[in-house]
């Protein structure tokens, strides 16, 4: 998943103020070439400001990579002027033009032949440094290591050839080599077309990090329309060695006033098969051979809808430029007549066809890929569910958004961004709240903001929440024994148990989490609270008579050990203690002083039991809403939801349950000498107050509180309990946290 469209944004903020860095007026490239003259570049005005990311699109031979060539004097215009900085390039000639070249650096399309073979990653990143800069004697290795970290690589890969690293690495080896010089201008050209996709995002991400780190500017030139939107402050569409628009990135993908541009957006393959407009057909005319009037005239869709067709073959249209977006003569029909053409053809937009929906999605199916991923936001449709009311006023969550796809942290060794976790995560929701403000909301796959996502365990700490709200009614005691609460549990596994060792996981209880094991406790449980079809005859009716027939494996206090049950047998708990059902309990103490926005949801089974370990469904943002409150000592929009007590029972050090917590927690980044588990939260720093419920399948909510900050991350990974995806989501969200902490 890339990140949201129009999400890239300058270091400093807005670029739309900022000075030109520079100046193109009146740019002409003339080749001649069999007798005839070709304009490539005819007659070009363009403005880089400084900071920002400026992409030229269209199609091949449209002049792009030309114009680029023309503004880095790699080929000389033959009219016209170039300013950079106010120093004017064309004029410059030796010493003059040496210096200005390290101004303007430039990353080629294709990475590998960008790169001379013979030489390793080393002398080619300390080759411009030696050429331009002709330091002392002595080794460049620790410059050409601090560059190469930089961009991702390590060491290890100095003495390698270009032929001995993946695209993507070349790549990485180019931007260093381009940053060598410490540009302020950096020609991007089709930096990701020859890229496998799986590693365009990563490239993408690193692009931003360091535009943000090194206040660079970027002229981008790309064919990739995803690319152009993931990057780009503003967009010229060019067409025949002209620009036919300019504008700010959103307003050109979302109101293209040029024909042309929406055709170029309409070609866009949509790989979830739906109607589309075929708005351009045929070739590009020779550019030796220009059309009269608009040059894009003879493909033009937009002309056969006009009263009077033939003034585009004889009027040539205003030059973009001051006060003229397109160089159009009818931009105020576009939109309409596009409407229109869309309507013959049937709605091009709607929800993503390619991840099955439906009646293809059944209750054997739904945890399985691809199902799960439109399972995850549908479960009352495939499951049964009870809803939990929200009611009265919505807790406030004002806006303060900004990019953070380029905050980077480090894995295991290995440097990563925020935008590359989104993107490598299956991400379903993502969500940031810093001193109650969202900084960052993103949605992707079937989830949208009004959408309830499938929680796994994080309904844990949830739960938690209710059981707190019960403590403070003065309704539940956790030192009080289980059997006080449920007597039907006498006799049985939870004799002796106390409602705190369920609330720490640290009962007796025999009980196999291995999801990998279809006959494992975990997948028997889930049949008998239907969530599989019943395939092992004999299983008890519902969880109620399940957990009565539970055996121990050892005593109770003893050592962490993570069994969902024990969540289920706590729910059970508070059903008895609070004399009503799980999901009306749940409305009236938590989801409606709350100030949810939208209803929730929790599954039960026949006989009414409500899976309280994994079977809450709630929007990203009423997510984040509990963490907030939770993080704010119980209060939320002036509004007590639970006992001040019992928050600030979590994420603050227990030498007993650490030692009782081993190393369970095993993720560098994450896992601290005080990390620990207490009331159904994982303590990841006990020392600093971070904690957070996590599921499988890739849920997260963090909970940072020197940050002041709340990270909530919903996904469907394909692998439930996928390490390496979930120890990055959670490395990020506390790096994420630390940052934000820093700022303050």
């Amino acid at each position: 998943m890339l990140p949201a469209p129009g999400s890239a944004s300058s270091p400093a903020g807005s670029t739309a103020s900022a000075p030109s860095l520079v100046r193109v007026r009146g740019l002409e490239k003339v080749f001649r070439a069999d007798g005839h003259i070709v304009r490539a570049v005819a007659g070009v005005d363009l403005d880089i400001r400084e900071g920002e990311v400026h992409a030229l699109v269209g199609e091949s031979g449209s002049g792009k990579t030309t114009l680029a060539r023309c503004i880095l004097r790699l080929v000389e215009p033959s009219a016209g002027s170039v300013e950079f900085d106010g120093h004017d390039v064309l004029r410059l000639q030796g010493s003059g033009l040496r210096a200005l070249r390290r101004e303007m650096q430039v990353v080629f399309q294709d990475p590998v032949g960008s790169l001379d073979p013979r030489l390793n990653v080393l002398d080619l990143v300390a080759e411009p440094i030696r050429t331009h800069l002709r330091p002392a004697r002595g080794s460049l290795e620790p410059t050409v290591l601090e560059l190469l970290e930089g961009v991702g690589l390590a060491r290890r890969h100095l003495d390698r050839r270009p032929h001995e690293l993946s695209g993507g690495q070349c790549q990485r080896v180019a931007i260093a080599r381009a940053l060598a010089l410490k540009p302020r201008l950096l020609v991007l050209d089709e930096p990701t077309s020859a890229l496998d996709v799986s590693v365009q995002a990563q490239i993408l991400n690193l692009l931003l990090e360091l535009r943000a780190r090194h206040g660079l500017t970027y002229l981008l030139i790309s064919h990739d329309l995803g690319v152009v939107r993931h990057l780009s402050d503003r967009v010229s569409v060019m067409y025949l060695g002209r620009i036919v628009e300019r504008a700010d990135a959103d307003a050109v993908f979302d109101h293209a006033r040029h024909p042309y541009s929406r055709a170029l957006l309409a070609a866009v393959p949509d790989i979830g098969g739906r109607a589309r407009p075929a708005l351009i057909q045929g070739d590009p005319p020779s550019p030796a051979a220009p059309p009269p009037g608009c040059p894009f005239h003879p493909r033009c869709w937009l002309r056969e809808r006009l009263p009077d067709p033939s003034i585009c073959a004889t009027t040539v249209p205003p030059a973009v430029g001051e006060g003229v977006r397109a160089a159009c003569l009818f931009p105020d029909r576009v939109s309409a007549a596009l409407a229109e053409t869309a309507a013959s053809v049937g709605d091009a937009t709607g929800a993503d066809d390619t991840i099955p929906s439906g009646d293809a999605v059944t209750r054997a199916n739904w945890q399985d890929p691809p199902y799960l991923r439109w399972a995850y936001v549908h479960i009352p449709e495939i499951l049964e569910a009870t809803r939990v009311p929200r009611g009265g006023p919505v807790s406030p969550l004002p806006r303060a958004e900004r990019n953070l796809d380029g905050v980077s942290f480090t894995v295991r060794g290995e440097r990563h961004t925020i935008g590359e976790m989104v993107a490598a995560t299956t991400t379903d929701g993502f969500l940031v709240l810093h001193r109650g403000r969202i900084l960052m909301e993103r949605y992707g796959g079937a989830m949208s903001e009004s959408t309830p996502h499938l929680l796994q365990s994080v309904s844990k700490s949830l739960t938690s929440g209710l059981a707190g709200a019960l403590v403070g009614a003065g309704r539940l005691d956790p030192d009080a024994p289980v059997t006080r609460y449920v007597p039907d549990l006498r006799g049985g596994s939870f004799e002796g148990c106390s409602v705190q060792d369920l609330l720490d996981m640290r009962a007796g209880t025999r009980f196999s989490e291995a999801y990998e094991n279809p006959d494992a406790d975990i997948r028997l449980s889930e049949q008998v609270a239907g969530w599989r079809p019943r395939t092992r005859p004999g299983l008890p009716p519902d969880l109620y008579a399940y957990m009565t027939g539970l055996q121990n494996q050892g005593p109770h206090g003893g050592p962490f050990e993570y069994r969902s049950i024990l969540t289920d047998v706590l729910g059970w708990v508070l059903e008895r203690a609070g004399g009503d059902s799980f999901a009306n309990l749940y409305a009236r103490h938590i989801w409606i002083p709350l100030g949810a926005e939208r209803d929730a949801a929790i599954t039960v089974d026949r006989g009414g039991a409500a899976l309280a370990d994994g079977g809450l469904c709630v929007t990203l943002r009423d997510l984040g809403r509990f963490g907030l409150m939770h993080l704010r000592g119980g209060l939320i929009d002036g509004r007590r939801v639970l006992p001040e007590g019992w928050t600030a029972r979590v994420g603050v050090p227990r030498p007993d349950l650490v030692a009782a917590f081993g190393d369970a927690l095993a993720y560098p980044g994450v896992a601290t000498p005080s990390s620990h588990y207490h009331d159904q939260w994982w303590v990841f720093d006990a020392d600093r107050g971070i904690y957070g419920g996590i599921g499988i399948h890739g849920q997260a909510l963090v909970i940072h509180r020197p940050a002041d900050a709340v990270i909530v991350k919903l996904s469907t990974h394909t692998d439930p309990l996928d390490r390496e995806k979930h120890e990055l989501a959670l490395a990020a969200a506390v790096a994420l946290g630390d940052t934000l902490e820093r700022e303050a």
